[in-house]
């Protein structure tokens, strides 16, 4: 995820959240544990949005998460349905809005790019994966 306003890239490993200025050399801070409810946790897809850096997770409770930066504190923000999967999560600095990528989607529709609508608590179908791709 980047941050334009700070010029700083966030990136994780794991339950571990990293970041950095942005640059052609990176420097990485310590490693900063994340957490939620008091336990670690992991994320699959990291984005900024607001001043805010998002994260989702594809086990125990599928959701878009907001992620303290200083704290690695993370809450929930939308807990949307578990077949979606999102494993991609990006957002469009012009408007603000987030979208993310879904291997899975739930019956009825098709593994590709969602729009996630974190206040309305809805996804809206963009467009599929080209030709046979899935992932």
């Amino acid at each position: 995820a980047y941050d334009p306003a700070s010029n700083t890239l966030y990136w994780n490993n794991g339950a571990n959240l990293f970041s950095s200025p942005f640059g052609a050399t990176l420097t990485p801070s310590a490693a900063l544990p994340m957490t939620f409810n008091g336990a670690s946790v992991n994320f699959v897809a990291l984005a900024w949005r607001n001043g805010k850096l998002l994260g989702t997770r594809n086990i125990t409770t599928e959701a878009v998460y907001e992620i303290d930066p200083a704290t690695g504190v993370a809450t929930q923000v939308y807990v949307y349905p578990t077949t979606f999967d999102f494993g991609g999560l990006d957002v469009d600095q012009t408007n603000g809005r987030l979208f993310g990528l879904s291997d899975s989607a739930p019956a009825g529709s098709v593994r590709g790019l969602y729009e996630i609508d974190t206040t309305a608590q809805t996804t809206t179908f963009i467009s599929g994966y080209p030709g046979t791709e899935s992932d």
